[in-house]
C-alpha cells in the first residue's frame, strides 16, 4: 500500500511522521495538508484545498467566525478535514460518551482575550457527553456568561464561561448513575478524563502518543477507509453557541 503524502507548515507533525504510512510531500497538491491554526487558518486552510490537497489537519484552530467556518465545509467537499483541538481531543472525547445523562454541566475560564475559544470549547464538551445542543437562555452572573442549553434528547446542559488572570481550564460533568468528569488543564497541556460511581474513581489511561501522531492517524484512516470525518460541522455548532453565549443571544441553526 503507498504511503499518504504530508505537506506541514507546522514543525511538530514534520517530526512526527507515520514511517510506515506517510512520507514528507514538497507541494501541497494530492498531499494531506498539515495548517497552523492561528489566526487567519481558515484562509490557509481553503487555500490549501483549492491548491489541490486531498485532505486537512488543522494543528490548533483558534477561534474562527462562523461564517467562515461554513463556507469552508462547502470548500472542502467529501474531503477530510481533522481538527486537532488541544481542550477537545478526538480520542478522550470517543472515550468520554457517556450513557444519557441526567444533566451536564460545563465550566470554563481564561484571559479575555480567549474567551471565544474558551467557549467553543465549553460548548464542543457539552455537545460530546449530551448530544448537539440548542440555547434556550443566557445570563450574566458577578463572574461568569452563563448559557442554558437543551439536547436533542431533551438533557439540560449548562455552560459557564469567565474572563479571569491565568491560565485557560476547563471542567465539565456529565451527571448519571456514574458521573463522567472530564478537565482540560492550560498549565501541564492534558485533558484527563474520569469516571465516579459507588465503587470509586476510574481514570482513562494516560496516551503518551502525541497529539500530532494522533491527528496524523485520523487523517489517514479516513483516506484509505473514506470513513466520514466530522470535525468541521462539529466545530461550526461550537462557534456558533460560543458567539451566542458571548453576545447574550440565543443561538439559532
Amino acid at each position: 500500500m503507498s504511503r499518504i503524502a504530508i505537506f506541514s507548515e507546522v514543525s511538530a507533525y514534520t517530526a512526527s511522521q507515520l514511517p510506515q504510512t506517510t512520507v514528507a510531500a514538497v507541494e501541497q497538491r494530492d498531499a494531506v495538508a498539515v495548517i497552523c491554526g492561528q489566526s487567519g487558518w481558515v484562509k490557509r486552510a481553503a487555500d490549501a484545498l483549492t491548491a489541490g490537497a486531498c485532505a486537512l489537519v488543522v494543528a490548533a484552530p483558534q477561534y474562527a467566525p462562523p461564517q467562515e467556518v461554513a463556507r469552508l465545509i462547502e470548500t472542502a467537499g467529501k474531503r477530510p478535514v481533522v481538527l486537532d483541538r488541544p481542550r477537545l481531543p478526538a480520542d478522550v472525547a470517543d472515550a468520554a460518551r457517556p450513557p444519557t445523562p441526567h444533566a451536564v454541566v460545563i465550566d470554563a475560564g481564561g484571559p479575555a482575550a480567549t474567551l471565544s475559544s474558551v467557549a467553543a470549547d465549553a460548548a464542543g464538551w457539552g455537545r460530546t457527553l449530551a448530544g448537539e445542543l440548542v440555547m434556550r437562555q443566557t445570563s450574566m452572573s458577578l463572574h461568569a456568561l452563563v448559557a442554558l442549553c437543551e439536547s436533542r434528547t431533551g438533557v439540560a446542559v449548562t455552560l459557564a464561561v469567565s474572563a479571569m488572570e491565568g491560565p485557560v481550564f476547563l471542567d465539565g460533568h456529565a451527571l448519571h448513575a456514574t458521573r463522567t468528569r472530564v478537565t482540560a488543564d492550560e498549565l501541564d497541556d492534558t485533558v484527563v478524563l474520569r469516571w465516579e460511581d459507588r465503587h470509586g474513581v476510574r481514570e482513562q489511561p494516560r496516551v503518551f502518543e502525541t497529539a500530532a501522531r494522533r491527528s496524523l492517524r485520523r487523517v489517514v484512516d479516513a483516506l484509505r477507509s473514506a470513513v466520514e470525518v466530522h470535525d468541521l460541522p462539529e466545530l461550526l455548532h461550537d462557534v456558533l453557541l460560543a458567539d451566542a453565549l458571548l453576545s447574550g443571544t440565543p443561538a439559532s441553526r
